[in-house]
């Protein structure tokens, strides 16, 4: 089973192409995080709710049959994949992680301060603005940019809020080590959000990873290389597959 997990403000439909293109090969599912795409946040006073949404995944795989998933995450989803591999390697055959970082914050330490009281609200509504205005920079086709617009209207705000702050704090470097799953990590080579330097850093980090970058692609890659993407991900789940044999 391949799960696809969204990232931060959007939902399952972020995934649209490459959901179809793969579902004629694997078994696909594209859940909504608890929180977006109109699905309620979880209850959670315990902990993170990064980790909270990690658990909630892999207890989805449980209730699925269990076994071993095929995870790809975009963006905050593959800070997601890369916290259920640390926490459940149990459940991990692969990892697909496109336009993700181990450290959100790397080489821009000085924006931190919109993550924080009493700033966060304000942090908030500037990356909300930044994302409108890097959709209709980066998206050419009208109907993506309205259907990327529709879910970020769904996000749970309060929770999207919380996210940022956790995703800003999270730094994953020192246990990429930990991963033994066979990683695919892959992005735009125009990508502000997650740059080249951070991919680097996940594959370096993660023993044997594999990392591609794609021309003429920013933080969107889901829709704006939507067919260059899942074509990378076709080749690498195949292989994976094969080694799984």
């Amino acid at each position: 089973m391949v799960i696809l997990i969204h990232g931060l403000g959007v939902d399952h439909r972020m995934w649209f192409f490459q959901q179809r293109r793969l579902g004629a090969k694997f078994q696909i599912t594209a859940p909504d995080l608890p929180a977006f795409g109109g699905s309620a946040p979880l209850k959670n006073d315990r902990q993170d709710y990064l980790v909270a949404l990690a658990d909630w995944l892999a207890g989805e795989i449980e209730r699925n049959g269990g076994g071993k998933a095929d995870l790809a995450g975009y963006s905050m989803g593959g800070t997601v994949a890369l916290l259920v591999a640390l926490r459940r390697p149990d459940l991990v055959n692969s990892l697909t992680l496109a336009c993700t970082s181990a450290k959100w914050s790397r080489g821009r330490g000085w924006m931190g301060f919109l993550t924080r009281w009493p700033f966060g609200g304000i942090g908030a509504y500037f990356v909300g603005l930044g994302m409108r205005i890097n959709i209709r920079l980066l998206v050419k086709s009208r109907a993506d940019r309205e259907l990327l617009d529709s879910m970020m209207e769904l996000a749970d705000k309060k929770t999207v809020k919380k996210l940022m702050k956790e995703l800003w704090e999270a730094d994953l470097t020192g246990r990429l080590g930990e991963i033994d799953a066979p990683t695919l990590i892959i992005g735009g080579e125009s990508d502000f959000l997650a740059p080249v330097a951070h991919l680097r850093e996940l594959a370096a980090g993660i023993k044997g990873s594999k990392l591609e970058t794609i021309k003429g692609a920013g933080h969107y890659l889901c829709v704006q290389k939507a067919r260059e993407l899942a074509e990378a991900m076709e080749r690498f789940l195949e292989a994976a597959k094969r080694a799984d044999a």
